[in-house]
């Protein structure tokens, strides 16, 4: 299958964030505990030195995830 898009990585990074939270949102509906677990884990994750590259990147799915569980709250 060939297909022709103009999309960026910009926002094929944005579009996966996007639909990753929404997909934690619905896995978490029902108990908000697995929501709570992935972000520690994201948060944790930053905060190694070994992922220093990725760091700011993880905080802001980390924050996305946060952010939209508050609104279905």
């Amino acid at each position: 299958m060939d297909i022709k898009t103009t999309a960026t990585d910009e926002g094929r990074i944005v579009a996966l964030q996007v639909g990753f939270t929404a997909l934690v949102q619905m896995l978490s509906k029902d108990n908000p505990q697995v929501r709570d677990a992935l972000f520690n884990h994201l948060e944790e994750t930053g905060m190694n030195p070994v992922n220093a590259a990725s760091s700011s990147s993880l905080y802001e799915l980390a924050e996305l995830i946060r952010g939209v569980g508050y609104i279905h709250e």
